[in-house]
């Protein structure tokens, strides 16, 4: 004997249970479409941020190389206007000696003493006239930029 009441109520149940599962299935697909997606959306992403990176990675090479290539200029820059403080405090030097030679102890100049001076090997120009009286003495000249870190100016030569 079969109960057909019992039959029918499982059968009504096992349609719920297949329409709940049909629905979960539908909703797993539509969720599992969502994540495949997102994670293309998220592939994307990184490949354009992986290539952002890549570009700013090339650009600062760049500007790495404009420094190293500026810096290399500055320090080359800065030793050219050295070695010309240099040659100027020389030059200045040796025109006041050679000043002082002019004048001698006594105010005259001895003869023959500036044909003697290679005033081309001390870096002169010519004198167009040689003062009778004494003059003061001029400053040395100002320095063509501030000195480098650690090093002062350089020292007179010995008298």
């Amino acid at each position: 004997v079969f109960d057909v009441g019992g039959l029918l109520e499982d059968a009504e149940t096992k349609n719920a249970a297949l329409e709940k599962v049909d629905e979960l299935e539908e909703h797993l697909s539509h969720l599992s479409e969502r994540l495949q997606d997102l994670e293309n959306e998220n592939m994307m992403r990184v490949a354009e941020l992986e290539k952002q990176l890549l570009h700013r990675d090339n650009e600062l090479e760049t500007i790495k190389e404009t420094y190293k290539d500026a810096s290399s200029q500055v320090h080359t820059l800065r030793r050219m206007i050295k070695e010309k403080e240099e040659a100027l405090q020389r030059q200045f030097h040796l025109g006041k000696q050679l000043t002082d030679l002019q004048q001698g102890p006594s105010g005259d100049c001895p003869d023959g003493i500036l044909a003697a001076l290679p005033r081309s090997a001390l870096g002169l120009e010519p004198i167009q006239s040689i003062p009778s009286t004494p003059t003061a003495p001029t400053p040395p000249p100002q320095p063509l930029a501030p000195p480098l870190s650690g090093h002062g100016p350089p020292p007179p030569p010995p008298p």
